[in-house]
């Protein structure tokens, strides 16, 4: 969505792909000019806590319905809630499966792992 944006601006654009640790790295030293997406209040927020002070974080949200969380197919329909999973182990092979290292979502998703006392590795 920025692309066509910026490009129907003028701009000419080369987007590349970089996790969102190196990107508020980058942010804070001053070589990164902009990295338009960071979801807060939970997903980012040990992003903005240790970059708050060097990175300028847009007051306003661009979109406040965004939603994270895991998901299983729908012909699982007696898996309804995180708590249904110890249940349901051999059925995951005891494994979640997520992606990037780093990400918020990966960061939540082992703090839950802990809290709800799941036997499961995340991959």
């Amino acid at each position: 969505m920025w692309k066509a944006i910026l490009e129907n601006e003028g701009y000419d654009v080369e987007l590349t792909l970089v996790e969102m640790g190196p990107q508020m790295a980058s942010l804070a030293e001053g070589d990164l000019d902009i990295a338009p997406e960071i979801w807060l209040p939970v997903q980012d927020k040990s992003y903005y806590e240790e970059y708050k002070d060097s990175v300028d974080f847009a007051e306003d949200p661009w979109y406040e319905n965004g939603k994270v969380g895991l998901a299983v197919p729908e012909y699982m329909d007696d898996i309804n809630s995180i708590e249904d999973l110890n249940e349901n182990k051999d059925k995951f092979n005891g494994e979640i499966t997520g992606f990037e290292p780093g990400a918020g979502t990966m960061i939540t998703t082992e703090e839950m792992i802990d809290a709800y006392d799941l036997d499961y590795e995340l991959g």
